[in-house]
């Protein structure tokens, strides 16, 4: 029953996504493209071939995560990417400086630095006793951030645990996209303690008119983005929730 509402659930939040975002996605799309392919040329350039030759063997089977070689198709994530930026306003405003948690690759991180502003990732280290597909992923996510010449540290995000002082604080804006920190290999999902004890530790390394935006990842077993309490403390905060997208002004 718990995997049937799961799904039913995961099916209602996507027509919520699919249905309010469709006219806003076209916008998007025509606002990023001349931007796509400027982007696209440069990451091409800078010897995007070499990484798809060496991870082009690995990158194809063992695991659904790794089975379709997703990670080298860099169109679809510099689009997302482009268009999460345009919708952020990056395109056209004051320099500003950006942390990225759960920079993966770091295609946001060079759209970031691209339209002029100084961005900053911060990803979870590797392990040796991960599998063999996270292994993978990790040294890959290493030789993009090198090739893009992009800035990352090291960090991971616990319940009731600060992040590290990093380079560039005081940060103008936090970002974080399709992350499930807040439930995954967790005993049970962040509650309103922890989520406030996250939100005060982004403040204290931030501006005071910092911005919050991330989207998260509903919980896999019930379905839902987070706890009812929890979004009752995001809507008290005054963010903004709308489908996985929560988007928060600093105060």
């Amino acid at each position: 029953m718990i995997a049937k509402n799961s799904r039913s659930a995961h099916r209602q939040l996507g027509r919520e996504v699919g249905i309010k975002g469709r006219a806003e996605h076209l916008v998007r799309v025509l606002r990023v493209l001349p931007h796509y392919f400027r982007l696209k040329s440069r990451i091409e350039a800078a010897g995007l071939d070499r990484i798809r030759e060496k991870y082009r063997p690995l990158l194809t089977g063992e695991s659904p995560a790794l089975a379709k070689g997703k990670y080298l198709r860099l169109g679809g994530y510099l689009r997302r990417d482009l268009s999460r930026a345009v919708e952020l306003g990056l395109h056209d405003g004051e320099p500003l400086k950006v942390l990225d948690l759960g920079s993966g690759a770091g295609y946001f991180l060079f759209v970031c630095e691209y339209f002029g502003h100084s961005a900053l990732g911060i990803d979870v280290p590797a392990r040796d006793d991960e599998p063999r597909d996270r292994q993978i992923m990790h040294r890959f996510y290493a030789d993009m951030i090198d090739l893009l010449k992009l800035r990352r540290t090291f960090g991971t995000i616990r319940p009731f645990e600060a992040l590290p002082s990093l380079e560039g604080e005081p940060f103008d804006l936090v970002t974080a996209h399709q992350v499930s920190f807040h439930w995954d290999n967790l005993p049970s999902p962040w509650g309103v303690s922890e989520w406030r004890f996250f939100l005060d530790d982004l403040r204290s390394k931030s501006t005071s008119n910092w911005r919050l935006a991330m989207t998260l990842n509903p919980d896999m077993e019930t379905g839902l983005l987070v706890e009812p309490e929890v979004r009752r403390l995001f809507e008290e905060e005054g963010a903004r929730i709308r489908g996985w997208s929560v988007t928060l002004e600093g105060h």
